[in-house]
């Protein structure tokens, strides 16, 4: 009949067994989003000579590819970044500016990331 032991004993194994499994699985990878930014320019800029990599200083904004055929330049921003879309626009013209000169950038706007795979073709 029922065994309060048994009982026991079953749910004890049972979460032990959880236990060993949820440790050893990784249910959840920790994954980052980004928004993406293109900046389209007048002319060509080298991305390694022009462009430095602490060209944003403190910010985690990236230089995430470059295009020599549409002279242009995506930077990455993670989405936590806790600001909205135009100040963050503003941050990267004016981080830009330190390099190039304000008229060398023709616009800049968001770009999906969905876009980034034909980005440069």
């Amino acid at each position: 009949m029922f065994s309060p032991l048994k009982t026991y004993k079953s749910t004890f194994f049972l979460f032990v067994g959880f236990f060993i499994i949820s440790s050893y699985s990784q249910a959840q990878e920790v994954t980052t989003y980004y928004r993406y930014f293109e900046i389209e320019l007048r002319q060509s800029v080298d991305a390694g000579k022009d462009l430095k990599s602490n060209l944003f200083g403190e910010k985690p904004f990236q230089i995430h590819a470059t295009c020599k055929l549409k002279n242009s330049v995506v930077i990455s921003v993670p989405a936590d970044y806790p600001k909205r879309v135009h100040q963050i626009e503003e941050e990267i013209k004016n981080s830009l500016k330190t390099v190039i000169s304000e008229d060398k950038i023709e616009s800049l706007h968001t770009i999906k990331a969905l876009d980034l795979e034909s980005f440069c073709q």
